[in-house]
């Protein structure tokens, strides 16, 4: 399945820190001008004035009463937010000896009516209208607002200018000559490009990620860019250059919609990233009634003027603010390691959204820097965050392989990273001891006993045995953690395992055993049971003439088992007493006959669409009733196939008589139905595996994308380079493939990224139990949510009330299995069975309809 590897993620980082040093770069050598420039050559003098919107005051009376106008610098004038008609008189005398041409900007383009003239003399002798009432304007006249004039050698001229708009209407007006105007422009344009620029690439980017990782946060944050280049396009200008006058004419009328839009990106951005969506608490409950607040704003705003929706939306924004400092501060407290990029990302954003209000007020001079403030700081923000969202992404995958590798009641290392540690030893040609301690009647204790009791037991346990093995240097390391060595993995509930050096001799090795489990053992008052706890010890050597670290494991739990039989607290692996050669022999040659005397039976255990509650298919479960001992168990006879070398022949069988049966499900009109077989890593490392089930397809012509082979444990970690090449052979041909028995502590994270699963199938000791016990609820939608970040389909194996299944549909689980369906049936009853089923579905949509 596609991924994002370290290299993309360094790549990406790289990328997004060239952006930055371009933006820093461009800060630092666009050059500001202003009419300061001009003070040596000319003299200029302002005055202002007010009147209702409604005012018929006209250029004529200004004229001929030039007292109505109050003579005051520009920071005098009363910007106001509320419909006004401003009259602006720049009285300019040119102290030069030649004819000099000027510019003035207005760096307001959000003015519906700007209307320029030049008097002298008093009469009109140049004018121009810039505002948005002006249908005829240019691009450039769009985003860049000037008015071009000449003034004759020591002479003098006025300009008067009419300003009036249903929003801001604060505006500064610069006098430009002209290289000053030019590399104005140029400023502006550049900006432009790099603002676009970088908006449409990090748009581009977390579009890419969201194809590969299927998180609709992605999506959100592609709207929070589009809302802002759209709003940014008009407040700044630069969309005049994107899009048509009528679309930007849409945009300025609703400008205040698009301000709105940006926030509930944002906001519904912070539940998502901080993951409050997860936690589904009062704070994630608040979020979203807020964010249905400003979509309801939004709307309103599209049939209010300016003028009364703006000041709604900025205080609404108050409440936002509010809002977002609590739900980083609470994640930041809890120590939700991805805050703090979160936290820097949106700094430059709030000092340039707290530049610009300064300067529309006046309480802070009007520069170039300040007036593009509030777009640099989207730019370093939209980056920035970009970066958080990488690291948000590692965070996760490392999360993942972290869950795949330690149990997540203990926090211990489980069997993926003890069986890690032991092919380290094997590849280094290092000997040792796996030793694995069992509590006594632990599985009978826990039937009676509560999750979180269960927790303090294995917690006891292990600062027991992690104080004991601190300082005994005979032990390895199987996990550094924080500069702490773990010497102890746990691998089930009752089982415990400790690698010893090959330093220690048997006698030592055992002395020190028999001290680590008396230090465990103690009697603990438990729901108020009496509980001794006394433990096994399952003791195997290892060698460099050893290949597998899960054999090696077999062999302790094996020991273990010996230790049982003969009644010794701790027992070394012999493997005379592994079992019975004779009888395994015998059982091995009957099963043989079995097969190629179809002795066995394949049953059917569907698996349901919780969504649409139709059957897509089942899993086939192999049984052998045998004529003398009655029903085996798989879990008995296949480790003797395994063993004896006939698990292949029997996975040949199984396959065959699969699709013999898909085939005559068809002939029985129930076409779309798929069956998955279990595949262990034998089957699928052999050589040979590959070339058969190719020829059992053109055989039976089974259509390939009906078979899904669940696999085991094993194919994790052993001949992964063999497996993987098979696996994509397989996959090619349309033959998909499921992760067995997922979160027993055996399927490993670190390799389904590489190899060819669509689908994983949680184990079913988490799902039976998962509407009491609160941690396996969090594992089972743990599971679930990395699941979908990973593209994978979930089956949970084990329903057996409707409870369990409305958790399952709740956690956006897609397909189930167990006996609140059906018990796994031979075929003739399971055909009997899906067609009572399908009838009975009909029968209710009939119903329903």
């Amino acid at each position: 399945m596609p991924s994002i590897s370290i290299k993309g993620r360094m790549l990406a980082y790289l990328l997004l820190i060239v952006l930055l040093s371009q933006v820093s770069t461009l800060i630092t050598n666009v050059s500001p001008v202003a009419e300061d420039s001009l003070d040596l050559n000319f003299d200029i003098k302002h005055a202002f004035l007010t009147t209702p919107i409604d005012s018929n005051l006209s250029l004529t009376t200004l004229i001929n009463n030039p007292d109505y106008l109050t003579v005051a610098p520009p920071e005098a004038i009363p910007w106001r937010f509320e419909p006004q008609i401003y009259w602006l008189r720049f009285t300019l005398k040119n102290n030069t000896d030649e004819e000099r041409t000027l510019h003035a900007t207005f760096n307001n383009l959000m003015l519906d009516d700007l209307h320029v003239l030049q008097v002298e003399n008093s009469e009109v002798i140049n004018s121009i209208e810039l505002g948005w009432d002006n249908r005829n304007l240019t691009p450039i006249q769009r985003s860049t607002p000037s008015f071009r004039f000449n003034i004759k050698a020591q002479n003098t001229t006025q300009l008067f200018a009419r300003i009036s708009t249903d929003g801001i209407t604060k505006t500064n007006i610069n006098f430009l000559e002209g290289h000053q105007f030019i590399q104005h422009v140029k400023n502006t344009h550049l900006i432009y490009g790099v603002l676009v620029g970088i908006m449409v690439m990090i748009a581009l980017y977390n579009l890419i990620l969201f194809f590969v990782i299927h998180d609709k946060l992605y999506l959100i944050y592609i709207g929070y860019i589009l809302s802002i280049l759209m709003m940014s396009g008009v407040v700044i200008g630069f969309g005049h250059y994107i899009w048509s006058e009528a679309i930007m004419a849409v945009f300025r009328r609703n400008i205040v919609s698009l301000n709105f839009s940006a926030t509930i990106f944002s906001l519904l951005f912070a539940i998502f990233f901080l993951k409050y969506h997860l936690d589904n608490d009062k704070y994630y409950k608040v979020g979203i009634l807020y964010t249905a607040i400003m979509i309801l704003g939004s709307v309103v705003s599209l049939f209010l003027p300016e003028h009364i929706s703006a000041p709604l939306f900025f205080t609404l924004m108050i409440g936002l603010y509010v809002l977002c400092i609590i739900l980083i501060t609470r994640k930041a407290i809890a120590d939700f390691y991805w805050t703090k990029f979160y936290i820097i990302s949106w700094l430059p954003l709030l000092i340039g959204a707290a530049i610009q209000p300064l300067e529309l007020v006046g309480t802070i001079p009007s520069t170039f820097h300040s007036h593009y403030a509030f777009s640099f700081g989207v730019v370093f923000e939209i980056t920035l965050m970009a970066m958080a969202l990488a690291e948000r992404m590692r965070a996760q995958k490392e999360l993942a392989l972290y869950n795949a590798t330690h149990n997540l009641n203990s926090n211990l290392p489980n069997q993926n990273l003890l069986s890690t540690r032991l092919q380290d030893q094997i590849r280094h040609r290092q000997d040792g001891y796996l030793c694995l301690l069992k509590i006594v009647k632990y599985q009978t204790l826990s039937a009676y006993i509560s999750s979180e009791e269960s927790h303090r037991i294995t917690k006891y346990i292990q600062q027991k045995s992690s104080q004991k093995l601190a300082t005994a240097s005979e032990f390895i390391t199987i996990e550094k953690r924080k500069s702490k060595s773990i010497k102890i993995a746990q691998l089930t509930e009752d089982t415990f395992a400790i690698i010893s050096n090959s330093t220690l001799k048997n006698d030592r090795l055992k002395a020190y055993i028999e001290e680590l489990m008396d230090s465990i053992y103690e009697t603990l008052n438990v729901s108020g049971f009496s509980v001794n706890l006394a433990s096994q010890c399952g003791i195997t050597r290892f060698t460099k003439q050893d290949q597998q670290a899960e054999a090696i494991i077999k062999r302790a739990y094996q020991a273990i088992e010996q230790s049982q039989r003969s009644g010794k607290v701790i027992q070394f692996y012999r493997e005379r007493d592994s079992i019975n050669q004779s009888q395994k022999l015998s059982l091995a040659s009957d099963l043989q006959s079995a097969i190629r005397n179809g002795e066995l039976e394949l049953y059917h255990q569907p698996q349901i669409d919780l969504s649409t509650r139709e059957v897509i298919g089942s899993e086939v479960l192999v049984r052998w009733r045998h004529r003398t001992h009655g029903m085996i168990l798989p879990e008995e006879f296949i480790p003797i196939a395994e063993d004896m070398g006939i698990i292949n022949e029997l996975t040949q069988w199984v396959l065959k008589t699969a699709c013999q049966q898909l085939r005559d499900l068809a002939n029985q009109g129930i076409t779309h139905h798929r069956i998955s077989v279990n595949i262990s890593g034998k089957d699928i490392s052999s050589p040979q595996f590959l070339s058969d089930v190719s020829n059992l397809l053109a055989q039976t012509k089974t259509p390939p994308q009906r078979l899904t082979f669940e696999l085991t444990e094993s194919v994790m970690v052993d001949s992964f380079q063999d497996v993987n090449n098979t696996m994509k052979t397989l996959s090619n041909l349309g033959i998909h493939f499921s992760i067995d028995d997922y979160g027993t502590g055996y399927s490993s994270l670190s390799y389904i990224s590489q190899m060819a699963f669509t689908a994983l199938k949680i184990d079913k000791s988490f799902i039976q139990d998962m509407d009491n016990d609160a941690k396996n609820f969090t594992i089972v939608k743990t599971t679930l949510d990395m699941a979908q970040a990973l593209n994978l389909k979930v089956v949970a194996e084990g329903i057996e009330c409707p409870r369990i299944e409305q958790l399952l549909i709740d956690c956006g689980c897609g397909i189930g299995q167990g006996f609140f369906y059906s018990p796994p049936l031979a075929f003739g009853e399971y055909g009997q069975w899906l067609r009572e089923y399908q009838s009975h579905q009909r029968h209710l949509n009939i119903t329903a309809i």
